[in-house]
């Protein structure tokens, strides 16, 4: 039989053949948890260490910055061998474990910056209102600040889901 190119028809054939089989799923299913899991670690860490940076100026915020986006521009390759090399000692190079963390650290970058683009037009007087009013730093978080900047966290939980269920290189 001769192949010819470019192919009569277009077909969703292969899709269903792939579907039917039961190890597909599996993986689909340990992709989506490790996916959600990850993104669960990136959303809180991301979102503590943008809250963190956006209060406060300290000699090297600059250098801590670049820091924690730098899994962002590092050639995924460096980073699968560095994380390699970090892990190994500790018995989490093949982990679930270690695979979240791995994941989490490549999709918080993106929580940090579209939560810190959140916080820039954040109006920090709520937030002194709140602790005027007899409110704590918890529930002035979670009742006043999360509320506002959550677009700025669920975008960036969405990225970190799409970082972490399309990364197969670190895997």
């Amino acid at each position: 039989k001769s192949y010819v190119f470019p192919p009569p028809a277009l077909t969703t054939r292969w899709f269903g053949v792939a579907l039917e089989r039961e190890d597909v799923w599996a993986a689909l299913r340990l992709s989506a948890e490790v996916a959600l899991l990850a993104t669960a670690v990136a959303m809180v860490l991301g979102t503590l260490a943008a809250v963190g940076l956006s209060r406060t100026t300290f000699p090297f915020k600059g250098a801590l910055m670049s820091l924690l986006i730098a899994p962002m521009v590092v050639p995924i390759v460096v980073v699968g061998v560095a994380t390699y090399l970090f892990f190994a000692p500790r018995g989490l190079s093949d982990s679930y474990t270690g695979l979240i963390l791995v994941h989490a650290a490549l999709g918080a970058p993106f929580v940090v910056t579209t939560v810190l683009a959140t916080l820039a037009g954040f109006n920090h007087n709520l937030v002194r209102a709140s602790l005027s009013l007899g409110a704590g730093p918890l529930q002035t978080f979670f009742r006043v600040t999360l509320p506002v900047i959550a677009p700025g966290v669920i975008s960036g939980a969405l990225f970190a889901f799409a970082t972490s269920f399309d990364e197969v290189v670190v895997t």
